[in-house]
């Protein structure tokens, strides 16, 4: 199996403010997939048991705001990923490349974190909470 660096990623958040693309500024990108478990423990059992209950996700993007761009590009990629924002996050773990594994998935801007260290580089943490199913889940490609 071909292993591959984290620096090919693309994230896309399609959003009613435009299309803000995270290509080379990202620093990490997080996809946290869970399942409610429902307690069926009952009567005389001697251990818990469970059946699976509704799926969510999480994703958190950190991003390095570009003070050069803080005009424009810096400005607008902050302003369409502020909290409360709802959009479709798609990413591709190497690029957008045709032929590459992607998902995508429904999802609002759970926060908006802005981080400005005294002797660090200025960075954005934005966290995305998936609503609904997967729109493009493993075996995807674009």
């Amino acid at each position: 199996m071909a292993k591959y660096r984290g620096s090919g990623l693309v994230v896309l958040f399609i959003n009613p403010g435009g299309t803000a693309v995270f290509a080379t500024n990202h620093t990490a990108f997080d996809v946290a997939r869970q399942i409610d478990l429902i307690d069926t423990t009952s009567g005389n059992d001697a251990d818990k048991e469970y059946i699976p209950g509704n799926k969510s996700a999480t994703a958190t993007l950190k991003y390095l705001d570009d003070a050069v761009q803080a005009a424009n590009q810096g400005t607008m990629l902050a302003a369409q990923v502020i909290e409360g924002t709802y959009g479709t996050v798609t990413f591709g773990p190497q690029g957008t490349v045709t032929g590459k594994p992607k998902g995508s998935f429904a999802a609002y801007v759970k926060s908006h974190k802005f981080v400005e260290p005294f002797d660090k580089a200025v960075d954005i943490e934005v966290q995305f909470e998936k609503t609904g199913p997967m729109l493009a889940d493993y075996g995807a490609i674009f």
